[in-house]
């Protein structure tokens, strides 16, 4: 799957502020591009999960060769996000134990990634921490999702790191949004005060960004939080 930007996707049911956002957002990315390294990480995810790119595949052996971001994977895989697994992790070895091979592999992938993203844009620094939270997302999702067996663990992934995709938006596109949001509900809180000051939810924005970028629709779907499955639709 490739991500490419399709026609300017609009929520229905939105008023004119949130057309407005959108509409600042839409000028943005086309200024700017599509966020650096964040739409190649899904990309290179997906592709490394169904054994497409070997090359991308054999990056689990090889990222973890590397001191700093083996350090990055550790402290992530003994965040609070994976305190289920009972157990502190200290050692690489552990971790694959604990996690998998695979799993580390991708959680691995998706930290260099935007370890590209904060090079190339070092101004971002909000930006970056939500894409990281949102390759942990991932990873626990897929965890999850094979334990369960209820759901394509490869779904999972990409639609919980999808799920901050407004969020990512937001910080890295509007950052005087972004400030604005934080000014008025606190540092933590921003998506109950983004319907009042961008006419629209923080959810609702990443979900017509998936639309924008043209995503499958089962993608788009699952990015709705269970309280909202029922609220107004995309236009496809």
């Amino acid at each position: 799957m490739t991500l490419q930007s399709t026609t300017q996707a609009q929520p229905a049911g939105v008023d004119a502020r949130g057309q407005a956002t959108l509409a600042l957002l839409w000028e943005r990315i086309r200024r700017r591009g599509d966020m650096p390294g964040f739409t190649r990480a899904i990309n290179a995810i997906l592709a490394s999960m169904r054994g497409e790119d070997e090359r991308e595949f054999s990056m689990t052996q090889t990222v973890l060769s590397d001191p700093v971001l083996t350090q990055k994977v550790l402290r992530l895989a003994n965040s609070g996000m994976y305190s289920a697994f009972g157990q502190r992790v200290n050692t690489v070895s552990k971790a694959v134990l604990v996690l998998g091979t695979e799993a580390i592999g991708h959680l691995a992938l998706g930290l260099k990634l935007i370890e590209e993203l904060a090079k190339s844009t070092p101004d971002s620094a909000v930006a970056h921490v939500e894409m990281e939270k949102a390759v942990l997302a991932g990873m626990v999702a897929q965890q999850v999702a094979a334990r369960a067996a209820t759901r394509d663990p490869e779904e999972a992934v990409v639609c919980s790191i999808l799920h901050s995709l407004g969020r990512m938006m937001v910080t890295f596109y509007m950052p005087e949004r972004w400030a604005q949001l934080q000014a008025a509900a606190g540092p933590g809180a921003e998506d109950g005060a983004a319907p009042a000051l961008l006419g629209l939810s923080l959810e609702q924005i990443g979900r017509a960004t998936a639309e924008h970028w043209g995503l499958p629709r089962n993608l788009v779907a699952g990015m709705r939080s269970e309280e909202h499955m029922p609220a107004t639709r995309l236009r496809g």
